[in-house]
């Protein structure tokens, strides 16, 4: 009622409840209810171990997003590389509302060594983040724009999709 957008970075494995069980459906009804945006600490398929790794395992994350179209969900840190794994996940009418925010990637996947988790995302599905102070706004700028080569992507990553998101003027 205080003007909240959303809950996160939600982390249901580390933290203890069932994403899938009746705590993800009180979860879901809550957001519905409300009109909330659901961020997600998504831990990728393999990877190396991490501080903070678990979080919320893609293949529930994923199950999650099928199972409630309506809500609008965010995947931190590309959402474990979400868009690269499930093909059904690409926005069209029938699909779920899922984002994925840019978090800690150049630890996760380093553009340098392959852009297709980053370039998987469709365009207006991408947001900005840093995991600041862990990693430096700049940073993480230098290098979405390193992969990035479309100004209207580039755009829509840098703060129109969030703006989109959050009913903010563009």
């Amino acid at each position: 009622n205080a003007g909240a957008r959303g809950l996160g970075e939600l982390r249901p494995d580390s933290q203890g409840w069932d994403l899938l069980g009746e705590p993800g459906e009180r979860l879901a009804s809550h957001a519905r209810h409300r009109g909330l945006i659901l961020s997600f600490h998504v831990t990728e398929i393999g990877g190396h171990p991490y501080n903070g790794k678990d979080g919320c395992a893609l293949i529930r994350f994923h199950a999650f997003a099928l199972r409630f179209p309506d809500l609008t969900l965010i995947g931190a840190h590309l959402g474990g590389a979400v868009y690269s794994d499930y093909a059904d996940l690409a926005p069209e009418s029938d699909a779920p509302d899922v984002y994925v925010d840019t978090a800690a990637q150049p630890f996760l996947y380093p553009v340098a060594k392959d852009p297709s988790a980053l370039t998987a995302v469709p365009a207006n599905r991408l947001l900005l983040g840093s995991d600041f102070p862990l990693i430096a706004q700049e940073r993480q700028i230098a290098e979405i724009k390193a992969a990035l080569h479309q100004p209207d992507r580039l755009d829509a990553a840098l703060g129109g999709n969030a703006a989109r998101l959050l009913g903010l003027p563009l």
